[in-house]
């Protein structure tokens, strides 16, 4: 049976009182609970690194299970592939970044564009082909990578990665400028 979170804890994620990674440890779900109190994705200038790299493959995660590569590139997600690549390959998510530089590798130098028009006219221009790597490169993505607590299964659980990265930087801030 999962605990719920105390209301004491509940007000403190209400109220902004949380300053650093390991602030989040004590919830069920550190990882979602810390997407949720980061907020939208325009904030994300304001993170610091280690914050930045786990609020970054959160919102990946996130394409992906709603999606594919294909809306990965697509959406505003994708302005940030080289960092969500990098910060994969932080926490040790080998086998997920392996898959999203295969993915990345359809674009001229490996390299998508961090404006989200030309990476659509990229992929449009490619057509099919285009199209028919990443969906293989999807369904491998969901046949072998995990990204919540209940999948251990998987050939890799992001979900885990994140934990033990959080654990690993447990007093890094989470703002730039928090002190």
């Amino acid at each position: 049976m999962k605990k719920r979170m105390s209301l004491k804890k509940a007000r403190s994620l209400a109220d902004g009182n949380f300053t650093k990674l390991g602030d989040f440890l004590g919830f069920d779900d550190p990882c979602l609970v810390f997407g949720v109190y980061i907020g939208p994705p325009s904030r994300l200038s304001e993170l610091a690194p280690a914050a930045r790299a786990i609020f970054v493959i959160d919102k990946f995660y996130g394409e992906m299970m709603n999606g594919d590569f294909e809306q990965f590139f697509y959406n505003t997600c994708g302005n940030n592939a080289t960092e969500i690549l990098a910060s994969l390959r932080l926490l040790g998510a080998k086998n997920a970044a392996e898959l999203l530089q295969k993915a990345m590798s359809i674009f001229p130098g490996g390299e998508p564009p961090q404006d989200r028009m030309k990476r659509a006219s990229l992929l449009h221009e490619q057509g099919n082909s285009a199209v028919v790597v990443l969906n293989q490169l999807s369904e491998v993505f969901w046949d072998t990578i995990g990204g919540f607590p209940d999948q251990p299964n998987m050939l890799e659980n992001i979900w885990d990665l994140q934990l033990s990265f959080m654990k690993e930087h447990c007093n890094d801030l989470i703002f730039l400028g928090n002190s």
